[in-house]
């Protein structure tokens, strides 16, 4: 794997259930800690880094199963909710946490398991906390992704996740295959299954936020579909302190396709009182 420019080191912890997760650690300043989605690792904030560096101590989690981190078996939404706490009360003073997609749903969850949280930053969170038991992602997909990476087919897992999780069109996914960062996503492909189960445990049940203080940033991409801005929406409703800031033009991945606004509103709402 690859490492972010101005990578100043790499600290290791240790999860509640003895896994192993690397941290990499960068910039100055008050601490942010990151926590990407699925089919990602820590070179995913690569763009957003330089605009923050300088503002922030920078903390990038590698979630377990990926780079330098364990993989404690069996696989548990809950533990890596508890490798984002243990990420959070490593760094030993109160920190600013952002996450993204799924990692979005591991970084609200473990805000309400500490109280070092100072603020919260989520972009397009696929959660549904409603009660209707309607989950983001398709019935079956991680049932149907199991049965693909059995057969050692981890390409077609990949493309499977991409059509049914992300909704993406068979054009565009032909032309990431072609890409340079198809083979990291087929090397990332076991850990679809992680992120399918951490979406569909923290799915389909209510979750009662009225009591949550977290300050809460959302961000949103306008030209998101409804399946991604709808977790978003919901929370914004959810949260008693959150608000709501909306890349117009941007997408799913405003992280590395618009990193200056991100870095700005992320500064902003971390510079508040």
């Amino acid at each position: 794997m690859q490492t972010p420019d101005g990578d100043a080191g790499i600290t290791f912890l240790n999860s509640t259930d003895g896994t192993s997760l690397a941290c990499h650690h960068q910039g100055s300043g008050p601490p942010l800690l990151f926590v990407y989605g699925a089919l990602a690792d820590q070179t995913y904030w690569r763009a957003l880094l330089p605009f923050l560096r300088d503002n922030f101590s920078l903390h990038i989690l590698e979630r377990r199963g990926r780079g330098a981190s364990g993989d404690t078996q069996p696989y548990a939404a809950e533990r890596e909710v508890e490798d984002v706490v243990a990420a959070v009360e490593h760094i030993g003073q109160p920190c600013n946490l952002f996450g993204h997609s799924s990692g979005a749903i591991l970084a609200l969850e473990a805000a309400r398991s500490t109280q070092l949280v100072r603020r919260l930053l989520l972009y397009e969170t696929p959660v549904d906390t409603s009660g209707t038991g309607e989950p983001t992602l398709q019935a079956g997909l991680k049932q149907t992704l199991e049965r693909i990476l059995a057969q050692g087919d981890r390409d077609q897992a990949v493309e499977t996740f991409l059509r049914d999780a992300f909704g993406a069109p068979a054009p565009a996914i032909e032309k990431l295959k072609g890409s340079p960062r198809w083979p990291d996503h087929v090397a990332l492909a076991h850990t679809m299954l992680y992120d399918a189960t951490v979406v569909s445990h923290f799915n389909g049940g209510e979750i009662d936020l009225a009591d949550f203080a977290t300050p809460t940033q959302l961000i949103l991409g306008g030209s998101s579909p409804r399946e991604d801005a709808s977790g978003t929406k919901i929370l914004a409703a959810a949260l008693p302190d959150s608000r709501l800031s909306v890349l117009e033009g941007e997408g799913h991945n405003g992280v590395y396709t618009a990193p200056e606004r991100v870095a700005a509103i992320v500064r902003d709402f971390c510079a508040l009182e």
